[in-house]
């Protein structure tokens, strides 16, 4: 990132900042801004980089998935309904992969 990107995106935040002191406001804008970063630590686990949402424009069909996760956790917690092995056999494959099981 060159000097004059760092001063723009600088001049964005204190424009936030000039417009508001709602704290929430801000942390959006900055995660707007600035993006989520390494946010789920996947680099460090060497799972490639996926672009799946925008935790900002997306935050609330994301909202929604972890409600729907939380009933379905509360409802089924070790996914055992057939309808549910898709979903077991997706994280036990993710998890393997991730603990370098392949």
């Amino acid at each position: 990132m060159t000097g004059g990107e760092r001063g723009e995106e600088a001049a964005a935040r204190l424009s936030v900042m000039e417009k508001t002191i709602d704290g929430f406001r801000i942390a959006e804008e900055d995660l707007r801004i600035r993006g989520p970063g390494d946010f789920a630590g996947v680099r460090q686990s060497g799972i490639p980089d996926l672009v799946f949402a925008d935790l900002v424009r997306d935050a609330s069909i994301l909202r929604l998935a972890r409600e729907i996760v939380g009933e379905l956790h509360h409802d089924d917690p070790c996914l055992s309904s057939p309808d549910h092995l898709g979903i077991r056999r997706f994280l036990e494959m993710r998890t393997m992969a991730a603990a370098g099981q392949d």
